[in-house]
């Protein structure tokens, strides 16, 4: 009777490591942006082309969990937007970077407040205005990467636990 139920279970210990293989294969880690460092720390910073409406928690205070350090701070947007110049190459306005959002003004039709950085010149921003409606590149910041040696050691683990029930069954 233990016989048949291991003889069912064959294909589990088969199937199970490569679906883990094939998991962390399909995970991949999003490459970096560019990285820049404002006040002494590092940013790793990538876009997104969104809006308000449609992504509302990228547009908060990053202690509620939005992804722009600089929201709430003119002076830091600006900073941020030249600081990046362009690495992060045209956002949604022809011959500027993307979009350094800082201030929402009023109902869900009124503005968006950012700051743009000129791709010729390093010592030009300009204020933008787009409705929060609207969709706009803006910079955030990009995504932390899952470690990648934590599925590894799962399947490595799976892969030992199987080769011990075979031996202990005599197989």
């Amino acid at each position: 009777m233990f016989q048949s139920t291991l003889v069912s279970m064959r294909p589990y210990f088969v199937v199970a490591p490569l679906l883990s293989l094939s998991l962390v294969a399909l995970t991949g880690t999003p490459a970096s942006a560019v990285v820049v460092q404002v006040n002494g720390n590092d940013y790793d910073l990538t876009t997104s082309s969104t809006s308000p409406l449609a992504l509302p928690s990228l547009f908060d205070l990053p202690a509620m969990g939005g992804k722009m350090p600089w929201w709430g701070d003119s002076n830091l947007a600006a900073t941020f937007a030249q600081q990046v110049f362009n690495s992060l190459g045209e956002g949604s306005v022809p011959g500027s970077g993307p979009l350094f959002a800082f201030e929402l003004n009023g109902d869900p039709f009124f503005d968006v407040t950012s700051w743009k950085q000129d791709l010729l010149n390093a010592s030009i921003q300009t204020q933008e205005y787009t409705s929060q409606a609207s969709l706009a590149t803006y910079a955030i910041l990009a995504p932390v990467p899952t470690p990648a040696p934590l599925p590894i050691l799962g399947i490595a683990s799976a892969f030992h636990a199987a080769r011990r029930l075979r031996r202990r069954l005599g197989r």
